[in-house]
């Protein structure tokens, strides 16, 4: 009996050390399944990112370059200003009153189409609004009582456009790409305060089976550091890009909105990069100035733009009606 109980006594505490170790494999085991899990969403995320940055920055530039070729055409239309003008003088002395009416509304007309090009196609209000004043120019220079509907409406719709025009767009946008550039160098804060880290005393606690052992071993695993100042959250280099890209990307979607015309998304981009920055404010001077300027730039209001100029509209349909087209020479039309 004497030997059987030494004999145990001797193997149980190879027993506990075998427990504790598999104990020990076993958490080292879910530690190492959990960062790999955490690792691959990260890449996913970064990913996704990626890729929405991608479709941005092309709507973007689609709508650039949408925007630079109708301002070239209109770049274009003021240089035939002149000529226009010198044609008009030419045809007063060929042409009759009624051929002269119906000359003038077909330059009227297309006039208003380029301007509604102006406004559906990016809600870009100063060229149309220049279009709309060159086409009431040209009826200024004729002594026709049959237009003035037509120079009526296009006062109206002259109105509409001064109203859509106090927004500075192209500042706001300029301002908004300074924003993307701080956040794509914005340096973000680790930690601050000194840390002091709890240690656990082995003899506290005196481990009497093989879970508590087991316990005690996976919370020497654990260090616990308490700060004497507020903590910021520590982020990895990965987490500090990823953070850099989501501000970089509300903005461009900010960018996009605005010209759009979008001003619900404009002002929810804007507060979502106040957000994403909030814990940062008051650690970091660079990051306050950003939070200032996204503040002074939610102040703006996007005004309702018209995709239509609707009363000119009216004006010309009217008038046609008035007055059926008749036949001009070819000189006087077009092309």
């Amino acid at each position: 009996m004497t030997d059987i109980r030494r004999s145990l006594g001797y193997a149980a505490p190879v027993k506990t050390r075998f427990r504790q170790a598999f104990i020990r494999v076993l958490l080292l085991a879910a530690v190492i399944a959990a960062g790999f899990m955490a690792w691959q969403l990260r890449q996913q995320d970064l990913a996704a990112q990626q890729q929405r940055q991608q479709a941005l920055e092309h709507q973007l530039a689609q709508l650039q370059q949408s925007r630079d070729l109708l301002s070239g055409e209109l770049a274009a239309v003021r240089r035939q200003q002149g000529d226009l003008a010198a044609r008009l003088d030419a045809m007063t002395k060929t042409l009759s009153p009624e051929q002269r009416r119906q000359w003038l509304t077909d330059e009227v007309a297309y006039y208003l189409d380029m301007a509604e090009q102006h406004l559906q196609l990016q809600q870009d209000v100063t060229p149309a609004l220049r279009l709309v004043e060159l086409a009431d120019s040209l009826l200024s220079r004729q002594a026709d009582p049959g237009l003035a509907l037509l120079r009526e409406g296009l006062a109206a719709d002259r109105l509409s456009l001064l109203a859509a025009q106090q927004v500075d767009r192209a500042g706001l946008s300029v301002r908004l790409d300074a924003l993307k550039q701080q956040a794509a160098r914005m340096a973000l804060p680790m930690h601050v305060g000194s840390p002091q880290a709890s240690r656990v005393d082995p003899a506290r606690v005196a481990a009497s089976s093989v879970w508590e052992k087991g316990w005690q071993s996976f919370r020497q695993l654990i260090t616990i550091r308490r700060y004497d100042a507020p903590v910021r959250p520590l982020l990895g280099d990965d987490q500090r890009w990823l953070l850099q890209q989501s501000v970089y990307l509300e903005l461009t979607q900010a960018q996009l909105a605005l010209w759009r015309n979008q001003n619900a998304r404009y002002h929810q981009s804007l507060e979502d990069v106040r957000v994403l920055l909030k814990d940062y404010t008051a650690l970091s001077p660079g990051i306050a100035v950003v939070q200032q300027e996204l503040s002074a730039l939610s102040a703006e209001t996007l005004p309702d733009i018209p995709l239509a100029l609707t009363q000119s509209r009216h004006a010309l349909s009217a008038l046609r009606e008035l007055h059926p087209a008749i036949a001009i020479p070819a000189e006087g039309t077009r092309s």
